[in-house]
């Protein structure tokens, strides 16, 4: 079985402010596990453990919305908490599409990857780029309300493909590993 979802992963220069706020955030001791930056995307569709046999027929589905898919502008800013910042479980970057591309690529991947047996996801698409998970409540007051004065810079990139990613989970930490590239070649 492999551990496997779908993103569209982020310019080193949009990792490094990531990597700012999560050191300013660090610095309030609380239990917070932060993203490594390297680790950082916009997840697209978490698939879960799949049977390596599977992997050649996802890509063929990515390979077919990526033809029929132009790069687009995404725009990362404001900073936010899953389910909300009362009771933060997930601390998070915003990610904004203007077009709207964003969601019909996510649509367009739900729609082909049905046929394969994956569920459409229940709780709708919001897309952002987790950086920390509470692990408790200790300290976590104090890193609301820093991640709610904090100016995070609003930056925009093209996405130009979207990547299948094989996730192992190690004492360290999370290595990924791209399974596929497929490449936005729509016109």
């Amino acid at each position: 079985m492999i551990r496997s979802f779908i993103a569209i992963e982020i310019p080193d220069f949009i990792r490094s402010q990531v990597a700012d706020l999560q050191d300013e955030m660090r610095r309030l001791h609380s239990h917070v596990s932060w993203v490594a930056p390297r680790n950082i995307h916009v997840t697209m569709k978490f698939l879960g453990n799949i049977q390596e046999s599977l992997v050649l027929q996802i890509g063929n589905i990515l390979g077919e919305v990526s033809s029929r898919t132009r790069p687009f502008e995404i725009t990362i800013e404001n900073l936010g908490f899953f389910p909300n910042p009362r009771r933060p479980r997930v601390l998070w970057v915003g990610v904004t599409d203007r077009q709207q591309r964003l969601k019909s690529l996510f649509q367009e991947i739900e729609k082909g990857l049905l046929p394969l047996g994956f569920m459409r996801e229940k709780r709708g698409f919001t897309p952002h780029l987790t950086i920390g998970r509470v692990r408790n409540s200790r300290g976590i007051n104090e890193v609301v309300d820093k991640m709610r004065s904090y100016h995070f810079p609003s930056q925009s990139f093209e996405a130009k493909e979207a990547v299948l990613l094989k996730s192992t989970l190690k004492p360290t930490g999370a290595v990924y590993e791209a399974l596929g590239r497929f490449e936005f070649k729509g016109m």
